[in-house]
């Protein structure tokens, strides 16, 4: 069957009584195209969505769907795929212009579905969702462009699915991934989102963020963050990615309180390579703030009859710049004595930081470094980590506190001190250099 080149104009639709949904295109057919449609929406209407599939192998392509009224006043939904009632799959979603409403494109129980080369404008409530995946089995979201509104990208209990080059702006997050399976989030451009720019949480399998671009996200939140995950249930990649001025709004008028470049809690184990954390200013927020451009913490370390038997993290070839009163780079660990949540086995190598500490006479804890690795075992080599001092005369801030974890510490070059660690090799002077 082919829908195509329509004008269809909605009228309002009845608010009480039985199935309200009211579609300007339902569409239930196998090997169909819906084309090339025009459809005028009644904004105020939440029963109303302009186009709804379901089947298999359907093509959603070029049609356009706009509100009658002002973008902010409008509450339908732009296209639907797939029901919760219906068997969905082989589905391509391309070329659609959705205009305002609570929902661009929703998919629901659907099996392969691609959603490419759309254009997203949401309602400007920030409670809207630009695109969102529910339950969808082999998705991919690529190439959109997505403006305004609340989430640009949802997607959730479902997976393995993809979000990849898209360009997301305006909103409240760029991308959510919720109970996800195996998510990859690749190569999108994230810019002026109040709240965050990728935010994952309860996903189980290999997360994979890779060569994004994230700009000015999280301004309008307590702790803005660039890329935040929580409860990961296997292997965090993070690499190749560009997180900048975080915590600060396009115009830099607007500065969050706290700002987390890359953020992990509950990660089981995790790979930090070749990413990019800094400010396009460095002097753009106070260094009184406990700011980070990493901050990770582990999921469990396991322990059997030989001892512990935990999970690693490796963070190679970074750059981090960056405020932080206590730390630009911080590796946590939870609990005491047996019952501890820490890294089993610590690699930080090859990374620059360029750490902007808090002004002499500022009270800083006792532990405070540029970089602070908790964890049972550490390789640290090849690192430059800088520290500028404030005033002439001042005391210079340690470059890093191991916390007492032994390891090898080699071929770095350092501003500042090494605390809570017994050299090796030894003497510490002889493998590393003070600069």
């Amino acid at each position: 069957m082919i829908v195509a080149k329509n004008v269809i104009a909605c009228r309002a639709a009845p608010t009480s009584g039985d199935n309200l949904t009211v579609f300007g295109i339902d569409l239930a057919a196998h090997s169909s195209i819906v084309s090339q449609n025009l459809l005028r929406m009644p904004g105020a209407s939440s029963v109303h969505a302009g186009i709804r599939v379901t089947g298999d192998n359907i093509d959603v392509i070029d049609n356009q769907v706009a509100s009658d009224s002002k973008r902010e006043d409008s509450v339908f939904i732009g296209i639907q795929i797939g029901d919760r009632g219906a068997l969905t799959g082989d589905i391509r979603v391309a070329g659609n212009f959705v205009d305002s409403g609570r929902a661009g494109i929703v998919a629901n129980t659907v099996t392969t579905l691609l959603v490419e080369s759309n254009i997203v404008a949401a309602a400007s409530d920030g409670k809207s969702t630009g695109i969102a995946l529910g339950s969808v089995k082999d998705g991919q979201v690529k190439n959109n462009r997505v403006t305004a509104g609340g989430i640009a990208t949802l997607c959730s209990a479902g997976g393995p699915n993809r979000v990849t080059g898209n360009s997301l702006s305006d909103g409240d997050v760029g991308v959510v991934l919720r109970r996800e399976i195996s998510p990859v989030v690749a190569q999108n451009r994230i810019d002026a989102m109040r709240s965050g720019g990728i935010q994952c949480g309860g996903i189980t399998g290999r997360c994979e963020i890779v060569q994004n671009r994230i700009t000015f996200c999280g301004f309008r939140s307590t702790s803005g963050s660039g890329i935040q995950v929580t409860q990961i249930q296997g292997e965090l990649h993070v690499e190749g990615n560009e997180v900048m001025d975080t915590g600060l709004s396009p115009d830099r008028q607007i500065v969050a309180p706290l700002a987390v470049g890359i953020s992990g809690t509950l990660v089981l184990e995790a790979s930090i390579a070749n990413n990019y954390v800094g400010y396009t200013d460095p002097a753009s927020r106070p260094t009184t703030n406990e700011d980070r451009a990493l901050l990770m913490t582990c999921l469990e370390e396991k322990r059997d009859a030989s001892g512990p038997a935990g999970y690693p993290i490796q963070i190679l070839g970074n750059k981090f710049i960056g405020p932080g009163k206590s730390a630009l780079v911080e590796i946590q660990e939870q609990g005491t004595g047996e019952q501890r949540l820490r890294f089993e086995r610590v690699f930080f190598s090859n990374n620059y930081c360029l750490h902007n500490p808090p002004p002499p006479g500022t009270d800083v804890p006792r532990t405070a470094a540029t970089v602070n690795l908790f964890g049972r075992v550490a390789t640290v080599m090849g690192n430059q980590v800088k520290a500028p001092r404030l005033a002439t005369g001042a005391a210079s801030f340690p470059s890093f506190n191991f916390n007492g974890m032994p390891g090898p510490f080699i071929g770095n070059v350092i501003s500042g001190g090494v605390s809570l660690h017994t050299d090796f090799p030894a003497p510490l002077a002889n493998f590393n250099l003070t600069a």
